[in-house]
């Protein structure tokens, strides 16, 4: 991970952290205003959120850089920028601006097992065994989280000023609230959050 000061000044870095918000926007992982009538503002669905006893989760994106390959000369062809947009996990709040609780935790403890399980299988004679990974595997499970209730609790997310669209600037400049955008799809940094496909 590289300080935003340092990677803000070098050409390729940014345009691979411009590249991760361009594909995320193409995959529609949040729902961005087209017109002024369409922005949600973050007072707006608190107020909602407190009115319908209906829960919300409130959290923010943020953008990293890192260099992969780093240690490699410059000019090989492994060593390239690679930017990544992430939900802040660490910074979730509910309607109540308490910490947000999620009903179960990850899946990564089973998740460690069973491969280890599927590696020891396929060490066994007449097995192999065959690991794959499927590109932007995050963003291609829609959100789905609910309650104890069950119900299903959405997410609203801030975007960093500099990634708000004309039409989320133009409203914020002429009321001063903060624009939100709902999440639609899970992102990285998205944990104790659970993701279906449809």
């Amino acid at each position: 991970d590289i300080q935003r000061k340092e990677w803000m000044k070098n050409e390729d870095a940014k345009a691979a952290v411009g590249a991760e918000w361009k594909r995320l926007r193409d995959k529609r992982t949040w729902a961005e205003p087209e017109t002024a009538r369409d922005v949600v503002f973050l007072d707006q669905v608190i107020r909602q959120a407190k009115q319908s006893g209906k829960k919300i989760h409130l959290g923010r994106l943020f953008d990293i850089c890192v260099l992969k390959g780093s240690e490699l000369p410059i000019g090989h062809v492994n060593r390239k920028w690679k930017g990544r947009v992430v939900f802040g996990g660490n910074n979730v709040q509910d309607e109540f601006g308490l910490a947000a609780t999620f009903p179960e935790a990850g899946s990564g403890a089973s998740y460690g097992a069973a491969s280890k399980l599927l590696d020891a299988v396929a060490n066994l004679p007449g097995n192999i065994g065959q690991q794959s990974d499927a590109p932007a595997a995050y963003t291609q499970a829609d959100i789905y989280e609910e309650d104890i209730e069950n119900d299903e609790v959405e997410t609203f997310i801030q975007l960093p000023e500099w990634q708000w669209t004309p039409v989320m600037r133009a409203a914020h400049e002429q009321t001063g609230r903060r624009p939100v955008c709902k999440l639609l799809r899970s992102l990285y940094g998205l944990l104790m959050r659970r993701s279906h496909d449809r």
